[in-house]
């Protein structure tokens, strides 16, 4: 009894300074893509899995912090309801306090102990866990998994992130000695200070052995954009608990849970594998869970975005594996240029998208990112990339083959980070700059305080302050020459020093550029009346 009792306390010391650290450095609460239920829908049907309908659905986060990530899903679908629930006091307050500015009605947000997590908050359609299984101890794990099991909906979708092994291992050699130096330092500051110059200073002096050597300044690397609160929280926090992506799938099994997919939104991991060894995992995995640990050990994966399910629902019939893509919506807009002709004469052209480059110069491939480039950044449906192919080579798709060669050909460059799929195209966003242009009432807080602003597919931009101002503007009741009128009241701030102010015409141009910008970035309404009245914003 004396140990359990040892044991309670302990864990109870732990949770009141993981309250402590949150309270005092807030956490940056900021929107995260892959956590939306769009992208939860889109790795659900890759896997012939139909997602809870958005409209009316109950969406939950756990360790939502301020709401950054919750607040404008709220206000894009103002006919669900969200709870955010999160074990400081001090960001429930800035977010609550955010959402009632707004005028957000369904949304509330609840300081809250998840092992109090009471039954009688009822099911939710979309469970979000970002950044929260690594960062508690176990018996806080644990109760996770028991939300997820006992509140999912059966149809539902969770989304759990984590750190993992054997990637992360390397990055527990910085967090130690981070640690070490920092740790015990009363002032947040100091401590992220010193950990960050620890590491400087090995990795500037490390000894001849090339695997820490490179170790080190890739730690060193990885923490140049990284802010203070991003270092003590994520790095340096008390608890720090990855696991292996079998260790993840154990305790799902245990509460009756199953894996759909990963909703990482930019590139997949295991593009990077080489064929051989891609051909190696598939040789020695036993089953689809087996290749993706095997996969993180190739790879040296380091961080999950885990989407799972009740497990009848994995094992329940499915839609077939051909014809998933058919509901789906695409973007993209990888840049292109000339690379010659190939050894068939034809044009070539070279995408790039990070550190990977196609050079493609088959008619068929070239009309999907033709289509996809004359569209961009607006999704477009399958069956306009099929109609884009069927031009450039009539007659194509006369048998089934085609169109399988059509959605692998999507997926190869979904992987890749060139093509971003959507489960629709929102009506209430759009691409254009309309006559009263108009962004979201959370975007335009953002801007007037100024914080990074939340797109309308969940991205967090990063804008200057003379962009933040023009945003501030954009409520819909100002055209460009009202928009050109106040900016020009401003023209003594520094903050348009680059603006041609003083030549209208120019001035006219770099206004039409920035509100080009803007709507690239998903940040503007649809003016529709009928779309404004169902959407809420």
């Amino acid at each position: 009894m004396r140990r359990k009792l040892s044991a309670v306390y302990a864990m109870d010391e732990t949770i009141e300074k993981l309250r402590a650290s949150y309270d005092a450095t807030a956490y940056e609460s900021i929107p995260y893509r892959q956590t939306h239920p769009d992208r939860l829908a889109v790795v659900a049907a890759l896997q012939g899995i139909a997602a809870p309908p958005f409209e009316g659905c109950r969406v939950l986060e756990l360790g939502c912090a301020s709401g950054g990530n919750l607040i404008p899903m709220s206000e894009q679908l103002p006919h669900a309801q969200f709870l955010g629930v999160d074990l400081s006091s001090r960001q429930i307050e800035t977010g609550a306090a955010i959402a009632g500015e707004l005028g957000l009605a369904n949304i509330e947000l609840r300081c809250l102990d998840m092992m109090d997590f009471p039954p009688a908050l009822g099911h939710f359609d979309y469970i979000i866990a970002h950044g929260v299984l690594s960062w508690v101890p176990r018996p806080v794990q644990t109760r996770l998994f028991e939300i997820v099991r006992d509140h999912l909906s059966p149809g539902g979708l969770a989304y759990i992130s984590y750190n993992c092994y054997p990637g992360w291992r390397l990055m527990e050699i910085g967090r130690e000695m981070m640690l070490y130096v920092g740790g015990n330092t009363a002032d947040p500051k100091v401590s992220a200070g010193r950990g960050r110059e620890i590491i400087r200073l090995v990795a500037a002096h490390p000894p001849n052995q090339s695997h820490y050597r490179e170790t080190m300044r890739t730690l060193q690397k990885s923490l140049v954009n990284e802010s203070d609160r991003q270092i003590l929280h994520d790095r340096m926090e008390v608890v720090n608990l990855p696991l292996y992506f079998w260790q993840f799938m154990q305790d799902c099994k245990a509460h009756g849970l199953g894996y759909v997919g990963d909703a990482w939104a930019t590139v997949d991991p295991s593009v990077d594998l080489s064929k051989p060894a891609l051909e190696i995992i598939s040789k020695i995995s036993t089953d689809a869970l087996d290749a993706e640990q095997y996969s993180d050990f190739f790879d040296n994966r380091m961080f999950r975005s885990s989407v799972i399910c009740h497990e009848q629902l994995i094992s329940a019939p499915r839609s077939p594996a051909p014809g998933r893509f058919a509901k789906l919506y695409f973007a993209g807009n990888p840049p292109q240029t000339p690379a010659g002709l190939d050894a068939e004469g034809r044009a070539a052209f070279d995408f790039a998208c990070g550190d990977f480059k196609v050079r493609v110069s088959d008619p068929r491939p070239l009309a999907v990112l033709g289509r996809l480039k004359a569209a961009a950044p607006a999704p477009v449906s399958f069956e306009e990339l099929r109609k884009a192919v069927h031009q450039q080579v009539p007659g194509y798709f006369d048998s089934p083959e085609p169109i399988e060669a059509l959605e692998r050909l999507i997926q190869t460059y979904h992987r890749m980070g060139m093509i971003e799929l959507w489960s629709n195209a929102p009506d209430f966003l759009t691409f254009k700059v309309e006559e009263f242009p108009r962004t979201t009432r959370y975007a335009r807080w953002q801007a007037s305080h100024n914080l990074p602003v939340a797109s309308l597919k969940l991205t967090a931009v990063d804008l200057d302050a003379a962009f933040r101002i023009l945003v501030s503007l954009l409520d819909g009741t100002r055209n460009r020459r009202s928009m050109m009128e106040e900016i020009m009241r401003r023209k003594d701030s520094p903050d348009f020093a680059s603006w041609p102010l003083r030549n209208r015409k120019e001035f006219e141009e770099a206004l039409e550029k920035a509100l080009k910008i803007i709507a690239s970035n998903c940040l503007l309404l649809h003016s529709n009346p009928a779309v404004s009245a169902s959407t809420g914003v």
